[in-house]
Formats: C-alpha cells, sequence, structure tokens
C-alpha cells in the first residue's frame, strides 16, 4: 500500500477546532503497516504538535510508539485525539506551545479558532 494519500478529519467537538474540516497528507512507504505512515496537515492549523509551515505533526504513534496493528482510521482518530488534548511539551509550534504553558488558554483558543474559521470553515 505505499502512496500518498489523502483524509479529511472533522475538528472535535468543545474545541477551538469545532466545525472546521482538515485536509491530511497521508505518506505510506513500501515498508507500511511495519512502518508509519508520514502524516501531515493541509489545511493551517494552530496547534503546538503541528508545525505552521509544514503541517508536519508531532504524535507518538507515528514516532517512537508505532504499531503494525494500527490502520489509518486509527491514525486519523489520533490525529482527532491530538486537536482534543495538545501537548504543550514537545511543540512543533512554538508560538501555541508557549501560550499553553505559560497559562493562556484563552489566548491559544482564540488564535487557534480564528485559524480554524479562516483555513478550515467552508464558506467563510
Amino acid at each position: 500500500m505505499a502512496g500518498g494519500q489523502e483524509a479529511v478529519i472533522n475538528g472535535p467537538q468543545d474545541s477551538p477546532y469545532e466545525g472546521g474540516r482538515f485536509d491530511l497528507k497521508i505518506i505510506c512507504t513500501a515498508n507500511y503497516p511495519y512502518a508509519a505512515p508520514q502524516v501531515s496537515f493541509k489545511t493551517k492549523v494552530f496547534h503546538p504538535n503541528v508545525n505552521f509551515s509544514t503541517g508536519e505533526l508531532c504524535v507518538d504513534i507515528l514516532k517512537t510508539d508505532w504499531s503494525p496493528a494500527w490502520t489509518l482510521q486509527y491514525v486519523c482518530r489520533a490525529v482527532i485525539a491530538l486537536l482534543r488534548d495538545p501537548n504543550a511539551d514537545s511543540p512543533l509550534n512554538c508560538d501555541a506551545g508557549n501560550l499553553l504553558r505559560n497559562g493562556d488558554l484563552r489566548g491559544f483558543q482564540s488564535m487557534a479558532r480564528m485559524y480554524t474559521v479562516e483555513h478550515a470553515i467552508e464558506g467563510r
């Protein structure tokens, strides 16, 4: 199953991403499922675990904790869970990470919501 695929995930309810539709790029190498797929956001997203420029994700299951038993559907669910519960301790977006680490939840949520409305909600 080597090659590139795309997926669309919905932002989780009760989060600044709610109502957004986020495009993902998924690349499976020839070693898949024994090697984790490469997953990145195509949609701009403000999140501490997403590189703002490249869309690259920092999530354990795609790095050190990968299991060949996990499906691409499971990977998409993990990305949704990451949107719901960001990890400010391993940021790829330092601005988002700093807001959370400094206790500015309102500032983080405002920025995340603004980018969701701008880039992930159709008909804006």
